[in-house]
């Protein structure tokens, strides 16, 4: 729908998102896809989610997350280690192209540590919904 103007307000980015140059309060929803837990500085482009979504404005959020309890991020990351090597090989006959993956979830946030993050930045979080005992999350947060 995009390719036929039919939603000319909608608009796809690729870039930094803690430098995204627009104006603030101009933007009425970001949509991230394994997206926030890659970023550098997760303060930074948390800012200026803030900064550039209007009052009311919404932010949807999907990710892994660290999962809370011991045992099972133990098995999780096991696996995603096992088939991320698995799969790096098979489609791309390199086994570390989704190491970094379990590396990443590893050295990130579990799921509620991320919503305090977004409170800081003035984002509630209105819906979430866990799943894999922690190890995926969706939030949907309004400025």
């Amino acid at each position: 729908r995009l390719r036929d103007g039919s939603l000319p307000n909608v608009r796809f980015m690729v870039g930094d998102l803690t430098a995204t140059g627009l104006s603030s309060g101009s933007v009425d929803a970001v949509f991230a896809g394994y997206g926030f837990r890659n970023i550098p500085r997760l303060d930074d482009g948390l800012a200026e989610v803030a900064r550039v979504l209007r009052p009311g404005g919404r932010l949807y959020v999907l990710d892994f997350y660290r999962p809370r309890a011991r045992w099972w991020r133990a098995l999780f990351l096991g696996y995603l280690r096992v088939s991320g090597s698995l799969v790096g090989w098979w489609w791309h006959r390199a086994p570390v192209m989704y190491a970094y993956i379990a590396d990443s979830i590893e050295a990130w946030l579990d799921a509620r540590a991320f919503e305090d993050a977004l409170a800081r930045h003035g984002l509630t979080v209105d819906r979430r919904r866990v799943v894999l005992l922690g190890g995926v999350a969706m939030h949907a947060a309004r400025r």
